[in-house]
């Protein structure tokens, strides 16, 4: 009768405990964080209403709006990207929202949804500039972020300008802003068209 086989361990390969396995697992300092959060405010402020019925409807409504963006955002980091222009998307969405439903008086929902597809583009913009150029995703949305902060600030010195006494001309704040606009957007051009030359320069270089 033959002997059973044995089986040999190879020397090369680390054992790992249990413990550190599940050290070592991305989701696990995702949990201990929200744990962790739960039991400091549960021994900290469980008498401030937080926890009861209407205190959960409140952050859970909260959480829920932050989670939507945090699963694109984590997407992205999977990838190996990053969006810097999160932010900037978010004030720029509600401006949207607000000169739409508001300032032009269209029914909300044609509002809302004009808007998420004015954002959509722009995110759409965002990747095909990086596809297409080879830039650091970095770079990209962070030139997207000093342009949509700088279309955030021309709208809010438009209704500044509207709101002021009458002692100074009409419009001169309005062109003031625009023409900051177009000096900040034209720098901003300028300086991603010069990383695209020189990326490219390297390229055709190295290749």
């Amino acid at each position: 009768m033959a002997d059973t086989p044995q089986i040999v361990m190879d020397e090369r390969v680390k054992q790992i405990s249990p413990m550190r396995r599940a050290m070592i697992r991305p989701e696990l300092g995702g949990i201990v964080g929200t744990v962790a959060v739960f039991v400091f405010f549960g021994l900290f402020a469980f008498d401030s209403g937080m926890f009861n019925s209407q205190g959960i409807m409140n952050w859970s409504v909260v959480s829920a709006q932050f989670m939507i963006i945090a699963v694109g955002a984590c997407l992205l980091m999977i990838a190996g990207e990053f969006d810097l222009s999160v932010g900037s998307m978010i004030g720029f969405a509600g401006m949207m929202i607000a000169i739409f439903g508001v300032t032009l008086g269209w029914p909300m929902w044609i509002a809302i949804l004009v808007t998420f597809a004015l954002c959509v583009s722009i995110g759409a913009l965002n990747g095909f500039i990086v596809v297409r150029t080879g830039l650091p995703s970095f770079i990209v949305t962070l030139a997207f972020f000093v342009h949509l902060a700088r279309l955030h600030d021309l709208s809010a010195a438009d209704h500044r300008a509207q709101d002021h006494h009458r002692g100074h001309p009409r419009g001169g704040r309005r062109r003031l802003a625009r023409q900051s606009l177009w000096r900040h957007h034209r720098a901003g051009i300028l300086h991603m068209d010069g990383r695209v030359r020189d990326h490219r320069h390297v390229r055709a270089r190295h290749a």
